[in-house]
């Protein structure tokens, strides 16, 4: 009996059984010795690839394309990034204080308050801090200060008033360029799944004159090529009189050349007696160089092993109109399912091992990576529930809840919790033990609120209510250790983020794609996912972490006239406007095969990608959309071109050349060559792919 057969004979014996729940009682061996592990724990000498080692110079500070300079009262007073300046001005706080207005900006009113001066306290290869003694007449302030091998950067200002002081008002102002502040993107108040994000707020698009938002943990300003994120955990000692007005933007680009992130944190006049502080962070992008190798990857998306199984050995195999994952192209794939303690980073029951393995075996037979999901939820039947659940459990009304696969409940748990170490030995030995390649995970990187005080979260205010925070700074120390771990294993590792609306630049740093886009699928009609929103959010390129967007089966695939369209986001039309931002559509590898075949024919090592929003000095159609591959000393280019319009459009590609001969590789049936220009009928939300020749 050959290798195959024995496997197939398996998927036949186990596969009903597995879909139904456990053939066994059997359970793979619990995890040891996992509380308190230093897996993946890293020292500040640590900066690992693809990043550079900090580089001091006077008060600035370089990392791998951006440089932080400290002012002289040891706020931010510049940030380039791509060698382009980020701000109009130095950031500042401004504080009034009892009739008596001081400014922390020490160009403003220097007499105030006078800086002992900037000093760095530690300068190692991953890591820089500083500190900044400031006196004041009524109150001194220290800022304490650093920044990591990626750009990530913190501040916190500590104000230590000599006697009691009531402060009226305080403010921290972040004024950008607007040249760098033409998108924005923010964390939704309220979770997607529960109705934050909709059809008429939208947390992603163009900076608006004027915003205001209630309190929320994160900011990001920027334009398609970088940006600047801010971030904070927590609304302790802010005190103001109207909620929706905390976090404010105000920019009128037809009157003023600055835009200027106001963060107004007292307006209602509060007595401090003894020091108070702040801590905010700050996260140039991108955050790493965008590699080529990312085309290489060509990721897939199974529901479980059986279908990964079937899907390896049977080309004839319909799974949500997918087919023969080898035939049509793809690299890499991953399961969703694979184990019935859904969230468990380990095989729950040996016949979860037994078709784990079988799984790996089919890819690396094809020499496919494979790799398998994971998420920050716990099951009441998993043997760890009793013992620490309480103490890990996400506390807050909108804590995610679901039903299991094995007759369970789920409940989110929170990585600032000691559950990060039982995820980390999890990985690591689930990786070993079945030489996988990496982790899906779902909603890891996207901390939301958790008020559980046993394992450090949230806070208790001066009436003595207990109020949430955002702990993403844990987070942060989590993916740095899932990084290392991958690292260690000295292969090459995948790690796809599935985000929703929520895109942390400190945690993203450490994946190779986000995935996004999943809360925007079911809207229905009439509702487009706006091109801006897709340039802010979901594209990557602005964030330096390669993007990946999907849809569900709802969508209409033209070759496939059977395929239902529930009137939500199609795969067409996903597909359709992916491809114009040099962002790759997953999860349907029959659509994706069209761009990998022509990304084969090309060459995608050394590629730049020209896209539609920069003045190339082509014309086409209003309402067609045009981006580009191209290479160095090539005669050819690769052409991504969508209508996203609601008509259909026929009409001329003028590239500047005379076009001598070209190839579709999409939906190019009726194109001509016009004088040395493309000629073709371009449908409503249809993407189409050529290569041309000059």
């Amino acid at each position: 009996m050959d290798k195959i057969t024995f496997i197939l004979m398996l998927v036949l014996l186990i596969g009903p059984l597995f879909a139904q729940g456990h053939m066994t009682t059997d359970r793979v061996p619990k995890l040891k010795d996992w509380e308190g592990n230093k897996i993946g724990v890293t020292d500040e000498n640590w900066c690992p690839k693809p990043w550079t080692p900090l580089v001091v110079k006077d008060n600035s500070i370089s990392c791998t394309d951006r440089t932080y300079t400290i002012g002289s009262d040891g706020l931010f007073s510049s940030i380039t990034s791509l060698g382009e300046e980020l701000l109009y001005n130095p950031m500042s706080f401004v504080i009034d204080i009892e009739k008596q207005v001081l400014s922390m900006s020490n160009a403003e009113i220097p007499e105030r308050f006078s800086s002992e001066g900037v000093k760095i306290v530690s300068k190692k290869t991953g890591c820089v801090h500083w500190t900044c003694n400031n006196k004041g007449e009524r109150l001194d302030y220290k800022v304490t200060g650093k920044i990591e091998f990626d750009g990530y950067s913190e501040l916190t200002v500590e104000f230590i008033p000599k006697s009691s002081v009531t402060v009226k008002s305080l403010q921290y102002l972040i004024d950008y360029r607007n040249e760098c502040a033409t998108l924005f993107h923010y964390f939704p108040k309220v979770p997607v799944w529960y109705g934050g994000v909709n059809v008429t707020k939208l947390n992603a698009g163009s900076v608006p004159n004027e915003w205001r938002s209630e309190h929320i943990p994160f900011v990001w300003i920027g334009n398609e090529d970088k940006g600047l994120q801010w971030l904070t955990e927590t609304d302790e000692n802010w005190f103001i009189s109207d909620e929706t007005k905390a976090i404010n933007i105000f920019s009128n680009k037809d009157k003023y050349k600055d835009t200027v992130l106001q963060l107004n944190i007292i307006d209602i006049p509060t007595k401090f007696d003894k020091p108070w502080s702040y801590t905010f962070s700050f996260h140039a992008s991108p955050v790493r160089p965008l590699s080529n190798d990312r085309y290489k990857i060509r990721y897939a998306h199974a529901g479980g092993l059986l279908d990964v199984i079937k899907g390896c050995c049977n080309d004839q195999y319909d799974f949500w109109g997918l087919k023969g994952y080898t035939d049509y192209g793809a690299n890499t794939i991953d399961s969703f399912a694979w184990t019935e303690l859904w969230g468990y980073p380990m095989p729950a029951w040996e016949d979860n091992a037994i078709m784990l393995r079988a799984s790996r075996d089919m890819t690396k037979s094809r020499n496919m990576k494979f790799f398998v999901s994971n998420l920050f939820l716990l099951s009441d039947k998993a043997p760890e529930f009793k013992n620490y659940f309480d103490e890990i459990k996400v506390v807050d009304k909108n804590a995610y809840t679901c039903p299991g696969w094995w007759d369970d409940t789920l409940y989110a748990v929170c990585q600032n919790s000691k559950w990060v170490d039982f995820q980390l030995k999890g990985y690591k030995d689930c990786l070993t033990e079945y030489n996988l390649d990496g982790i899906y995970s779902d909603s890891t990187t996207t901390i939301g609120y958790c008020a559980n005080q046993k394992h450090g979260c949230g806070y208790i205010d001066r009436e003595g209510n207990l109020k949430p925070t955002v702990r993403y700074r844990a987070v942060r120390e989590y993916m740095k250790r899932v990084y290392k771990l991958f690292e260690d294993m000295k292969k090459p590792m995948i790690f796809v983020a599935h985000t929703s609306a929520s895109i942390y630049l400190p945690t993203s740093s450490f994946v190779t794609f986000n995935l996004d886009t999943e809360h925007m699928v079911p809207i229905k009609r009439p509702f487009r996912i706006p091109l801006d929103a897709f340039r802010a959010e979901f594209m990557g390129r602005n964030f330096g972490v390669p993007g990946l967007v999907m849809s569900y089966e709802n969508g209409s695939i033209k070759d496939q006239p059977d395929a239902p369209f529930e009137n939500g986001v199609s795969r067409e039309e996903m597909f359709a406007i992916a491809i114009v931002h040099d962002t790759e559509y997953t999860w349907d590898h029959y659509i994706s095969s069209y761009m990998w075949k022509a990304q084969d024919d090309f060459g995608m090592d050394d590629v730049t990608f020209l896209p539609y929003w920069k003045n190339n000095g082509w014309t086409y159609p209003e309402g067609v959309y045009v981006s580009a591959y191209t290479k160095p000393n090539s005669n050819k280019m690769l052409l991504c071109v969508s209508n996203l319009s609601e008509n259909s459009i026929e009409g001329n590609i003028d590239l500047g050349r005379k076009i001598t001969s070209f190839k579709q590789y999409y939906h190019g049936e009726n194109t001509t060559l016009e004088n040395g220009q493309l000629h073709d009928i371009f449908e409503p939300f249809l993407g189409k792919i050529y290569i041309v020749e000059f």
